[in-house]
């Protein structure tokens, strides 16, 4: 509780924004350059991660990025 979002680097407010966002049930989600502010183990364990849920509540994500 005594931080600030303003305060924390791009990577980390991300990791918060995709918390919060993940906090509903979805049935289809989009991501949209989601991962953008993520290094590359963070953005490979967070599509570890969706590919998990996905299989677990039978859910389908689209994902949209450039970064090959």
């Amino acid at each position: 509780m005594s931080w600030r979002m303003h305060k924390v680097s791009d990577g980390q407010r991300r990791r918060v924004q995709i918390c919060m966002g993940l906090l509903k049930e979805f049935k289809v989600l989009l991501l949209d350059e989601i991962t953008v502010d993520l290094d590359v183990l963070a953005r490979a364990d967070l599509l570890t991660f969706l590919k998990k849920k996905c299989e677990e509540r039978g859910a389908t994500i689209i994902y949209a990025t450039h970064i090959i």
